[in-house]
């Protein structure tokens, strides 16, 4: 049996809520999608697939490999539904860095780098 919040290939095992508020929890969930829709410069039947990294606050996604199809980042304290992709507004690119470097670090783990 694993000690509460040791580190799995699946991730971090779960703390007991008894263990108290002090310890931490995740940074960031993790997720893949495959694009639907019409992405102009993808070769005919070749699957693309997002990564995302999601935040509290934010959701920055790669399309394609390093985001060759596209990147988006949206906050979801000040735009919920997804209207404004921040990647097209200058003045956010610390964040875009930030969350590009927690995405990179997830891809890392998964592998087998980190």
């Amino acid at each position: 049996m694993r000690a509460a919040g040791s580190r799995t290939r699946r991730g971090t095992e779960p703390r007991p809520a008894a263990a108290g508020p002090q310890l931490p929890g995740k940074v960031a969930a993790y997720s893949v999608a495959t694009a639907r829709g019409k992405i102009p410069e993808r070769k005919q039947g070749e699957q693309v697939l997002g990564r995302s990294v999601r935040t509290e606050q934010y959701r920055f996604t790669e399309w394609g490999d390093g985001g060759q199809y596209g990147v988006e980042l949206y906050d979801y304290d000040s735009d919920p539904d997804e209207y404004a992709n921040l990647t097209q507004i200058e003045g956010h690119e610390s964040i875009i860095a930030r969350m590009s470097e927690l995405l990179r670090e997830r891809i890392r783990w998964e592998d087998g780098k980190e």
